[in-house]
């Protein structure tokens, strides 16, 4: 049960050991986003997933909900991105998949992404601090395209001096870490 309350999803792994998480939202209640889960159902696309009928998600609420993972995993994506070693925190974290992901979507959607909407959802939900990152990150790392229109359409998140100098102190531990003490305390 605790699992379930407070993750959000289960993880699945098959006879042939694809892992698959099922999500039944992407964020507590009581953290300061408002994603408005019915928008999902109201757009979904008709399609076929596994040979079977299924909704699924649109292009922009695809890529809103792997930004939203990407941050719940990589937290300190926007602070990690000004350290020359950023690509070497990505990957000794475990991280690198979450970071695939968005690539991933903005590679297979690209002209067919609906921006404005993505530009909408964003800032009606108060999810900036996890899309603008995760979308820079995505352009940085893999070369992603992001309109130039749409990063300066989403704000970038702003922190206080107290979140910046906890922020510094942990990315100072994570980088003086191993990778084996890093994934133990986990």
């Amino acid at each position: 049960r605790y699992y379930e309350r407070h993750h959000l999803h289960l993880q699945y792994r098959n006879e042939a050991g694809i892992e698959i998480e099922i999500h039944w939202a992407l964020d507590h209640k009581y953290t300061a986003s408002n994603i408005r889960y019915e928008d999902f159902f109201e757009e979904a696309i008709p399609g076929t997933l596994a040979g079977g009928p299924a909704l699924l998600l649109s292009p922009p609420h695809v890529l809103l909900t792997l930004c939203v993972h990407l941050v719940k995993h990589a937290y300190l994506v926007d602070a990690l991105m000004e350290r020359p070693d950023f690509v070497e925190q990505v990957v000794s974290a475990g991280w690198l998949m979450q970071f695939c992901d968005v690539a991933e979507a903005l590679r297979h959607f690209g002209e067919f992404m609906d921006w404005p909407r993505v530009i909408r959802d964003t800032r009606n939900w108060h999810i900036e601090s996890a899309v603008r990152p995760s979308l820079e990150s995505a352009a940085r790392l893999f070369k992603a395209h992001v309109p130039d229109e749409v990063l300066k359409a989403i704000s970038a998140p702003r922190r206080g001096w107290l979140e910046r100098k906890i922020l510094r102190r942990v990315l100072e531990q994570m980088a003086n870490s191993t990778p084996e003490r890093r994934h133990s305390r986990s």
